[in-house]
């Protein structure tokens, strides 16, 4: 907002505030500088810095600059447009022009009342849409590609001989008496001989079920 857009705001909101008619009708120039907006009172709010700035943005004003405001008679419009086309414009001529009065623009004012957008609000174009990205994936296999593989078989493992167990119902293999059933037997409840291999106790051979003597050594065995 410049200097003098921020006056004919400030200006417009002191009128609206005492009496919004005056909106419409021509307004005094020294009723202006004297009463509706004295440059004391308002110096902070138009942000100048001395009351020659504050008279220069008023006659700038008056001389059509921005087409905020018509000044009357037309005598006075053409010496305030005379003044601000020089480099350095006599400020006396806005004091000595008595009888002047200006008339804001309608068009201007509605601007002025409208609502003001922050800063922050201003248009920028839209941004441009994102294509929605697709899901990470790691570096494992689709579910339509992973196939089951079994583990590898265990090795068998390797079995003493001589523990190996007999069937269920089998009779001990060296005194004949019955073994339990549903249960690994590997040896005889009634004499303790080992079921995996039979043995003479006498000479500690090799014997086989049904024998009724040791053929090592001849001891009897059990029936």
């Amino acid at each position: 907002m410049n200097d003098l857009e921020r006056f004919f705001v400030q200006l417009v909101q002191a009128l609206n505030a005492s009496d919004p008619a005056r909106l419409r009708q021509p307004i005094g120039l020294e009723d202006i500088m004297r009463t509706v907006l004295p440059y004391r009172a308002y110096r902070r709010a138009l942000q100048l810095d001395s009351s020659e700035d504050y008279e220069l943005v008023l006659m700038r004003l008056c001389a059509g600059e921005g087409g905020y405001l018509r000044t009357d008679p037309p005598e006075a419009l053409a010496r305030f447009q005379a003044e601000v086309a020089r480099p350095h414009a006599d400020l006396a001529v806005i004091d000595d022009d008595e009888g002047v009065t200006v008339t804001l623009v309608a068009e201007r004012v509605a601007q002025a009342l409208a609502p003001q957008a922050p800063a922050e609000s201003a248009y920028a174009p839209p941004a441009a849409p994102t294509a929605p990205q697709a899901p990470e994936q790691d570096d494992a296999l689709p579910l339509d590609e992973v196939r089951w593989t079994p583990p590898p078989p265990r090795p068998p493992v390797p079995q003493d001989p001589e523990a190996e167990t007999l069937a269920d119902g089998d009779q001990c293999s060296y005194c004949g008496g019955g073994l339990p059933q549903g249960r690994i037997v590997n040896y005889c409840p009634h004499c303790g001989q080992s079921q995996a291999i039979t043995r003479c106790p006498e000479c500690r051979g090799e014997v086989e079920i049904g024998w009724r003597h040791c053929i090592t050594c001849g001891y009897a065995l059990g029936s």
